[in-house]
């Protein structure tokens, strides 16, 4: 009955390995979503066509991932606009499968705008995953 107990230093930032989002602009006239990350101070952009809406800030999140820590295994299923909180002007759902169809990851979260909310719960969906790649 051993039990390996992880300590880890009081120093050390739990945070400082996961993405943090960094900025969300659309633009009509280029039909182009663009989701900027940042990781260590590591920056990188994602672009996807915003014709494609919700589905579109996935993408643009999950390549964005892909740049930054080499895994881009998972792309958008579904999204869905929930009903936002007083805290949010927008409330999306979104549902990521992986290339094979074996594994799906879902997030949430609240944004400014819907496509930002979107590329936050891709985020929310996937920065374990992108964390563990990166350590």
């Amino acid at each position: 009955n051993d039990v390996d107990i992880e300590y880890k230093s009081i120093n050390e930032n739990p945070l400082s390995n996961r993405i943090e989002l960094l900025l969300v602009s659309t633009s009509p006239d280029n039909d182009e979503i663009e989701v900027h990350l940042n990781l260590a101070d590591t920056r990188t952009i994602g672009r996807s066509p915003s014709s494609r809406g919700l589905l579109g800030a996935i993408d643009s999140t999950v390549d964005a991932i892909g740049e930054l820590v080499g895994v881009n295994d998972f792309h958008g299923e579904w999204a869905r606009s929930l009903e936002p909180g007083s805290e949010h002007a927008s409330l999306v759902a979104v549902g990521l499968i992986n290339e094979e169809g074996t594994e799906t990851r879902h997030g949430i979260a609240g944004g400014s705008s819907p496509i930002e909310a979107a590329a936050r719960a891709t985020l929310n969906a996937l920065n374990r995953i992108a964390s563990l790649a990166n350590a």
